[in-house]
């Protein structure tokens, strides 16, 4: 809006919207994900570890 009342062009009002309120909630976002992970018990974290190997029931 502010910027389309200071007669620029569309793709640059855009792209100032995308910069100044999708960023931040992206970046918002990813720090609330990554404190719930860090908050979840280590009983749980553990079933998903990256390197741990596969058991099977044989």
């Amino acid at each position: 809006m502010a910027a389309q009342a200071a007669n620029m062009p569309v793709f640059l009002g855009s792209l100032l919207d995308e910069v100044v309120v999708d960023v931040p909630d992206k970046l918002i976002t990813l720090i609330m994900v990554f404190f719930i992970l860090k908050g979840l018990p280590n009983k749980l974290t553990t079933l998903y570890e990256v390197n741990s190997e596969i058991e099977t029931l044989e």
